[in-house]
Formats: structure tokens, C-alpha cells, sequence
């Protein structure tokens, strides 16, 4: 990415969002990258949640659903700190996921997280305020005041017919190991 970069600089480009298209994206800000135009994104919640806990995430917040014109939205949640167990709430399968990992939902299946997914599960959505719906980034806090896990959701919405042969090909639920340890 930073030899994309300096080769735009070189050109009289700049560098946007796509690293691998850097050289296509013109100075003046118009963007020529049309692999990375199907595309919208944002984070919306920061979350902080203490030991023990246990969350059931239903992706799909209105605020967030209402705001996109896009025909799919994957969900991610990016850990910055601590580690948590993760399955799919109709799986058996546990996911260990800690800082540094991205955890992405390319169909937006319901999911469980927590400390201990033995616990009765906390929807979610009962712990965003009825006010908080209109902010751009949700503050989120749960839990037994123990160990904190925090990690930052977001998503991507895209074109499901452009997107599709991603979308067909990536599992229900994918953990990518991005860092070593606290973000």
C-alpha cells in the first residue's frame, strides 16, 4: 500500500481507499477505482462489555438499514482489546476471537458473543438507548464489570448483483487475525 501511495504521489494522484487502485484515483478527487464504487461503509457502535457476559447480535439496527440504499450490508465487529467466544446462534462451532481480530458476517447471521455463551443472552438492541439511534457512533456497555472486551461494529453495504461472487464464496462467518494483540 505505501509503494501504491508514493507511486500516486509521483503521478499527481492521490492514493484513496482502495490500495490496490491507488494509481486510478485522480488528484482532483474524482474517483476512476470502479471496483470500490459499488461500495458504502461506516462504523456505528463502540462496544465495551465486562466479564461475564453474553450477547445475541441481530444485525440489522433500523438507523443503520434506514440510511443505505444498498441491496446487501456485511457486518463486521473489529476487537481492539480482550477476546471473546463467538458462534453463530444456529451453529455449534466456537469462534476464540481477540484484539486484532475482524470478524466479519457476510450474510448477517444472528450470532452470540461473550465471556460465557452458557449465559442467558443479552439482545443487543435492548441496550441501545432510544436517543442513541440518531448518533453516528453508538456507545455500548454490558456486563459484570470484569475483564473488558471492546471492539467497534460497522458495515459494508454493496450491490448484491456486483458482489455476488464474493459474497457466494466467503463463509457464513470469517475471523481474520489483522494484529497482534491490543489495537
Amino acid at each position: 500500500a505505501a509503494e501504491a501511495k508514493a507511486e500516486a504521489k509521483a503521478q499527481g494522484m492521490r492514493a484513496d481507499g482502495c490500495a490496490a487502485m491507488a494509481t486510478l484515483a485522480p488528484a482532483n478527487g474524482a474517483r476512476t477505482c470502479t471496483a470500490c464504487e459499488p461500495f458504502e461503509g461506516a462504523v456505528y457502535i463502540n462496544a465495551e462489555f465486562t466479564a461475564p457476559w453474553c450477547v445475541q447480535a441481530r444485525f440489522g439496527l433500523a438507523s443503520v438499514r434506514a440510511r443505505l440504499a444498498a441491496e446487501h450490508v456485511v457486518f463486521f465487529h473489529f476487537l481492539t482489546e480482550g477476546g471473546c467466544k463467538l458462534r453463530l446462534a444456529d451453529g455449534v462451532e466456537v469462534l476464540d476471537v481477540a484484539a486484532g481480530d475482524l470478524v466479519v458476517f457476510a450474510q448477517g447471521d444472528q450470532h452470540l458473543m461473550g465471556s460465557d455463551l452458557q449465559l442467558a443472552p443479552v439482545e443487543t438492541a435492548s441496550l441501545i438507548g432510544a436517543d442513541a439511534a440518531a448518533d453516528d457512533l453508538i456507545q455500548m456497555r454490558h456486563g459484570g464489570g470484569g475483564v473488558a472486551t471492546r471492539f467497534v461494529c460497522g458495515y459494508l453495504a454493496c450491490s448484491r448483483s456486483v458482489c455476488r461472487p464474493l459474497l457466494d464464496a466467503l463463509p457464513r462467518v470469517l475471523r481474520i487475525p489483522i494484529g497482534d494483540g491490543p489495537a
